[in-house]
């Protein structure tokens, strides 16, 4: 299984690691679909933790207010659909992000030495970015929505 969409109901602080193998972690009180080869996972825990297998395809996360840490994960795309304030942290992760907001603020902090570049693909939204930018980098920062904000920042 490489493709998971998360859904954390109301705001939280998650931390969403890479497993380092086809081990999957998640809170006891979530509710797991694994049809079509596809892992969905449904909690309302205030504080989470949910490890997935460390290269993942497509990573989807909704939430709303949350603060989220991503750690050792690769994927090809991590989408994410966020509503109000979000903080969004990268620790040693690779990949495609897409951040889609309507009315928001969001804030992504990556690590020292992260390679990236951005892309506006939203309606009147806004990235505030000071931090140097590689177009040749494979980590797209993609900000799609309207009407919203991303900040991106130094740990």
């Amino acid at each position: 299984m490489k493709d998971f969409d998360i859904k954390f109901k109301g705001s939280c602080e998650a931390r969403i690691f890479g497993t380092g193998d086809e081990t999957m972690v998640f809170p006891s009180n979530a509710k797991i679909d694994t049809a079509r080869d596809k892992g969905d996972i449904t909690t309302d825990t205030k504080e989470v933790k949910i490890g997935l297998p460390s290269c993942a395809e497509k990573v989807e996360i909704e939430a709303a207010g949350s603060d989220i840490t991503i750690e050792s994960l690769k994927f090809e795309t991590l989408e994410i659909d966020a509503k109000e304030k979000i903080t969004i942290r990268l620790i040693d992760t690779k990949g495609k992000i897409d951040i889609n907001m309507i009315g928001g603020e969001a804030t992504l902090i990556v690590p020292e030495g992260y390679s990236f570049t951005t892309s506006n693909t939203g309606r009147n939204n806004k990235i505030l970015c000071d931090l140097s930018q590689d177009v040749t980098s494979k980590n797209i920062v993609e900000f799609g929505g309207k009407e919203s904000s991303l900040k991106i920042i130094r740990l």
